[in-house]
């Protein structure tokens, strides 16, 4: 498991693409760049985990809500929709383990079905 946390500055724009290569899943941050991602990893599947859902205590501010997240998961065409918490680890667990879930899947699936090309290390790409 290796995990790449990509910064998002324009200014590291040029440096962003080395870290997509051999990326197995994706975890997306509600402010990633989806073009970017769907040209260096267009096959690679992805899930929309939405940031900070401890905001929503403040009932004087708009933020979205969980069915929010999931039709922008399902518009984006991504596999699922989390949220986190990551000051009390709420949520964080599960979308590590659904990403583990979906690569394990994919290379078992790959090898029932002819094996896989070449094998490669785990790579998490977390945006």
């Amino acid at each position: 498991l290796a995990l790449w946390n990509t910064a998002g500055q324009k200014e590291y724009e040029r440096l962003r693409p080395l870290s997509y290569h051999n990326s197995h899943v994706i975890l997306i941050g509600f402010a990633f760049d989806m073009a970017e991602m769907h040209r260096y990893c267009p096959d690679t599947p992805f899930i929309l985990v939405g940031l900070k859902k401890d905001l929503r205590v403040d009932q004087s501010a708009q933020y979205a809500q969980p069915a929010d997240g999931a039709r922008a998961a399902a518009a984006i065409g991504a596999k699922q929709y989390l949220e986190t918490f990551a000051v009390t680890g709420e949520g964080v667990d599960d979308v590590f383990e659904l990403a583990t879930r979906d690569v394990l899947h994919h290379f078992v699936t790959a090898e029932y079905e002819g094996g896989l090309a070449n094998e490669r290390p785990v790579v998490f790409d977390v945006g």
